[in-house]
């Protein structure tokens, strides 16, 4: 069995999703050899060592901006600061920075550090020394006994909002300054396989050569919500996106932004063709073969760009319809919380349309104001911004109106120039009018 490194970065209230990531990791025994940490990267490692999912749940669901910071609650609702996690953050700072009392105390209730010290996991996390900013790697035999909550407060103090945390006569602050992802402590300590969990967050990431190790990076695509933003909700939310995108990394399922059950598009794969016709017969464009006016040419281009993207062109045609329906989810607004069959993210999609009712008004407008020749021209494209405004679902829902209920001449011109200006929503459309089985006019 090889050693397997599972390195946790720094990103204060988003570290929920590692959390989430760690349960796919406990169902498919997949245990770490080593884990690494920053910042919140190193409190959520802590809990790994020790072991116990259920307290790590049990953390994050009772966690509000109050128990990581010394902040008084009420005062921040009356200010309307809890919403504003920026706002918090310039509070805190012109008070020269918050304590971390509130977060010591919960580590304390949830943390036992001989269970750590006995998990037989090499254990380590970053630092940097204040003011000297001189970045340290810490593994956790070089910690003396009793003192393993200092320095995981030390490595999570997120100067400025917080304050330095002091060790002795140091003192010392968030490790992101210096190694916000310590792939590099993995290494040291013999980690033959990885698993990265990245956040998104403001930090330095070093540059480290893995060579032939084999490196599964975990990152979501999806907002994950303010570094400050500590809830029960928000929490919840990363823990399922966590889990569902490892299980994406180890191939259990299927997706990018979205997940689906393992080959769920295989057997629609003959529908790519027919997505392919949709655009053809819609928007009056020849996709396999020659164009010859401009806005045919642009549309098809920016079409196919979008559809394929870093696929390539021989991508198997059920990951670009996958491709295409993750576009209509996305503009739609279906959840990302859920793992999907065809058949209910169709109803997902079906539902999430029927909230767009100003779709048909924003569809008459487009016919009342685009008033433009055969070939898209920026006066045009300056138009269509204007008028889509009002954003991606209605978009969407705008331009399957046109499909559904224009005529073909009318329809062919004005999808043809929308096509150009939003490729995605055009494509989310014509899967959406794929999926439900429309006929042409």
């Amino acid at each position: 069995m090889p050693r397997i490194g599972l390195v946790l970065a720094g990103g204060g209230a988003r570290g929920s999703y590692q959390i989430g990531v760690w349960k796919l990791l406990r169902e498919i025994g997949y245990e770490p050899s080593v884990v690494t940490g920053c910042s919140v990267g190193g409190l959520n490692g802590a809990v790994i060592l020790q072991g116990d999912y259920e307290v790590a749940c049990d953390i994050w669901s009772r966690i509000s901006t109050d128990l990581v910071l010394d902040v008084d609650l009420e005062q921040m609702r009356r200010k309307g600061i809890e919403e504003s996690p920026a706002w918090l953050a310039k509070e805190a700072i012109l008070q020269g920075g918050t304590d971390c009392a509130p977060l010591r105390q919960l580590l304390e209730e949830y943390l036992s550090e001989e269970t750590i010290r006995s998990s037989g996991i090499d254990f380590g996390v970053t630092m940097v020394e204040w003011p000297r900013m001189k970045g340290k790697n810490v593994f956790l035999e070089e910690i003396p006994r009793g003192q393993l909550i200092d320095y995981l407060l030390a490595s999570a103090s997120f100067f400025p909002t917080m304050r330095a945390y002091p060790i002795g006569e140091v003192s010392y602050i968030d490790g992101g300054y210096w190694n916000n992802t310590p792939v590099d402590m993995a290494l040291e300590r013999g980690a033959e396989e990885l698993v990265v969990v990245e956040l998104g967050s403001p930090g330095v990431v070093k540059k480290i050569d893995t060579g032939d190790r084999p490196v599964k990076y975990i990152r979501s695509q999806w907002d994950l919500g303010h570094i400050l933003n500590f809830s029960a909700e928000t929490a919840r939310r990363n823990m399922r996106l966590g889990y569902l995108d490892a299980k994406k990394a180890f191939g259990l399922a299927d997706g990018e932004k979205y997940t689906f059950q393992k080959d769920a598009f295989k057997g629609y794969g003959g529908a790519l063709p027919l997505l392919y016709e949709e655009f053809s017969q819609l928007l009056g464009i020849e996709m396999t073969g020659l164009a010859f006016s401009t806005s045919e040419r642009y549309a098809r281009l920016v079409l196919v760009r979008w559809l394929f993207g870093n696929l390539g062109r021989k991508a198997p045609l059920s990951k670009l319809l996958l491709r295409a329906a993750e576009f209509a989810g996305e503009y739609m607004g279906v959840s990302p919380e859920e793992c999907y069959t065809v058949e209910t993210f169709s109803e997902a999609l079906k539902n999430a349309l029927e909230e767009h009712q100003l779709a048909v008004r924003v569809a008459e407008e487009l016919r009342e104001r685009l008033f433009l020749p055969g070939d898209l021209s920026r006066e045009g494209r300056s138009q269509l911004r204007e008028i889509l405004k009002p954003g991606k679902g209605k978009t969407v829902a705008a331009i399957l109106h046109i499909m559904e209920e224009y005529e073909p001449k009318e329809r062919k011109k004005l999808l043809r120039t929308i096509a150009g200006v939003v490729p995605p929503e055009t494509i989310a459309a014509c899967y959406l009018w794929l999926m439900r089985g429309k006929k042409r006019k």
